[in-house]
């Protein structure tokens, strides 16, 4: 209680104490998308997706199971091709990857494959777009 009476009295008696709370929500908002850039430059992404993304796959939302699986295996498929055209096709395999995540019956043990296999900016940015969703 007697910090609230503190800080109650020096947000209406002090000038440079109100400046400041005024000014930290700012400070506060650009810190994390300063550490989240910088945690993406040292992994070696694209902030977005920048490459061509002309060969994945459109979106489907196939409903009967073999149509699913038939599906899942035209985008694992095109990941692993896109994959191993190099670093250029990185993002268009991420976006390949996720999306069979998100149809595949157990995505956690699909991701559990996946982190085993994929290379790390590959798999940073698939845990990116997932987190984007």
């Amino acid at each position: 209680v007697g910090y609230l009476v503190w800080f109650d009295y020096r947000r209406h008696h002090d000038a440079a104490f109100r400046r400041r709370l005024r000014k930290a929500p700012s400070r506060l908002a650009a810190a994390p998308s300063r550490a989240q850039a910088e945690a993406k430059a040292r992994a070696g992404m694209s902030p977005t997706l920048k490459g061509d993304l002309s060969d994945v796959p459109p979106v489907q939302h196939p409903t009967a199971p073999a149509d699913r699986e038939r599906y899942f295996m035209e985008l694992l498929s095109t990941g692993e091709r896109l994959l191993g055209m190099g670093p250029s096709r990185f993002d268009a395999a991420a976006v390949c990857y996720v999306r069979a995540l998100k149809i595949y019956p157990d995505p956690m043990k699909l991701l559990e494959v996946l982190q085993q296999t994929m290379p790390e900016p590959v798999m940073n940015q698939i845990l990116m777009l997932l987190s984007e969703d």
